[in-house]
């Protein structure tokens, strides 16, 4: 599938790239919450509560239900009211973007690179302008569904 993307030189997590859609529409990400490793990628304005931590690629140890429930509790409100201050600002990145997408195998980016905008910068790497985020996004997700289909 895919090693990683990067928009505008920056690795971008699947919570990064929403960020920035979010970001286009001025709206911004208040709270996030879910697997530590994520935390350390959040910006310390936003607020953010670790769920779970991952002990193997398939198996996390998780809080329990009770005590998610109260600490999601807490942590919206707390966010909620950071919202209403104007504390937490859309996350913004500069346009046009540069999206570079690698590739897992070569051959994905062998059809990725028939996209009339891609440029191959290795075997496994393409990479593409787009007007903004939104465009990107789509052409990302065109691109992995051409490439993949339904496939996982």
């Amino acid at each position: 599938m895919i090693d990683w993307i990067k928009v505008n030189g920056i690795e971008a997590s699947e919570y990064f790239i929403n960020g920035l859609a979010l970001g286009h529409y001025n709206v911004p990400v208040i709270l996030v919450a879910g697997d530590e490793a994520l935390m350390e990628e959040v910006s310390p304005e936003i607020d953010r509560l670790a769920l779970k931590s991952a002990v193997s690629r398939y198996a996390a140890r998780s809080k329990s239900l009770r005590l998610i429930k109260k600490e999601l509790t807490y942590a919206c409100a707390r966010a909620l009211e950071r919202f209403r201050m104007g504390a937490i600002k859309p996350m913004k990145t500069k346009e046009p973007i540069r999206i570079e997408m690698r590739f897992t195998h070569t051959e994905s980016a062998d059809y990725a690179e028939l996209l009339p905008s891609a440029k191959r910068i290795d075997g496994k790497t393409i990479a593409f302008e787009s007007r903004d985020i939104l465009e990107g996004y789509r052409t990302m997700e065109l691109l992995i569904f051409a490439i993949y289909g339904g496939r996982q």
